[in-house]
């Protein structure tokens, strides 16, 4: 049986960030609460920009560090997000003709609230390993940009980003095992997106059913594996993170629960297997990949222009109505440096409709 996994995988987060302590206070809200959500800051997306525009601009340097032949291998491109633009199409349609991709290529969009980017790469991998064709690829993007409520306590932990990952049967980054999974489903109204520009939710009830389903589904593994352990059976951890303290107190409450564990041997354990899941960047990573997004000569340069005034305004605009936003700065690239690793400015579309168009580029945020 041929390894399949993650060959590349690349984030892209945005240009702007609001500090969240300054939130919290521009909102009002109880700043007893901030430590619970173990941030600092939280994209903000821009006007111009949708989950189509995070995911081109995430996965836009995998695809540009492949050769044309490699790039003619990816048969699949999955987009899970719960920001759909279009209720006929997928979105995946709009990012394939971005990325300029081959035509022979499947794609389609997943969506499940968090579960859409897993079931994504399940289903790639799942692909790539049928494929009787050494060399097959399958590009995989989790995109969403949040709407939430303003003024109420989802508000600090709901940003905006994307992460590209191509998998395929050459791994790099990680490869899976195709061993038993767990799973726990159930319905339950704890978040609701009634339409692509309101969301609601119930920040406790989240938490809970969060804590619920870690541990139904561990349940689920360990009557599939003898002898499973939560602690002893994995090395490291890596969760669905809406924000790092939810990970923080799913972790704390399910090991709690199941291994009547003290609190520092609760808290040593998330250090050493589960704290570097959660810092963004990763330790020792302070850059993103990002490329430009090549047009067509000089009308691309005509719409660029185009859209940097309305840009600026907008920025001011949201300066001088929450004094928090900020640009994020972007080093320059190494002297010297290029390919996927050189710095550029990311992709997004100058206006509403999805025209190419490119902007200034920044670092992302800590947290």
């Amino acid at each position: 049986m041929k390894p399949v996994g993650i060959e590349a995988i690349n984030a892209y987060l945005g240009e702007t960030y609001v500090d969240v302590p300054t939130l919290f206070a521009a909102r009002k809200l109880d700043d007893s609460r901030i430590e619970n959500l173990m941030m600092a800051r939280k994209s903000v997306a821009l006007h111009c920009e949708d989950a189509v525009s995070f995911a081109v601009n995430a996965a836009k340097p995998i695809v540009d560090a492949l050769t044309e032949e490699e790039r003619g291998r990816i048969e699949l491109l999955i987009v899970g997000t719960e920001s759909g633009v279009d209720f006929g199409k997928s979105l995946a349609t709009y990012v394939h003709d971005y990325l300029g991709l081959p035509r022979s290529c499947r794609l389609f969009e997943t969506k499940q609230a968090c579960y859409s980017g897993t079931a994504a790469v399940q289903m790639a991998a799942a692909v790539v390993a049928a494929s009787p064709f050494d060399g097959a690829k399958a590009l995989v993007i989790s995109s969403d940009v949040a709407r939430p409520v303003p003024h109420t306590y989802v508000e600090p932990s709901q940003g905006a980003g994307a992460v590209a990952m191509l998998i395929s049967d050459e791994p790099v980054v990680a490869s899976f095992d195709r061993g038993a999974n767990g799973f726990h489903s159930y319905e339950v109204m704890d978040t609701c997106r009634p339409d692509p520009e309101a969301e609601a939710g119930d920040v406790d009830l989240s938490l809970l059913s969060y804590i619920d389903c870690l541990k139904g589904s561990f349940t689920d593994y360990a009557s599939k594996v003898e002898g499973a352990d939560l602690v002893d059976s994995f090395d490291l951890l890596a969760m669905h993170t809406p924000f790092p303290g939810m990970v923080k107190g799913a972790h704390r409450a399910v090991l709690r629960k199941l291994k009547r564990m003290s609190p520092q041997a609760i808290e040593d354990d998330f250090n050493a297997r589960l704290s570097a899941a959660v810092e963004y960047p990763p330790p020792g990573r302070q850059h993103l990949r990002r490329h430009r997004l090549p047009g067509p000569g000089q009308h691309h340069r005509q719409r660029r222009d185009r859209g940097r005034a309305p840009r600026r305004r907008l920025l001011l605009r949201l300066r001088l109505r929450l004094g928090v936003l900020q640009r994020r700065h972007h080093p320059p690239s190494r002297s010297g440096r290029s390919g996927p690793w050189a710095s550029a400015r990311p992709w997004t579309p100058a206006t509403s409709c999805r025209c190419r168009s490119t902007t200034s580029c920044s670092s992302p945020p800590r947290s």
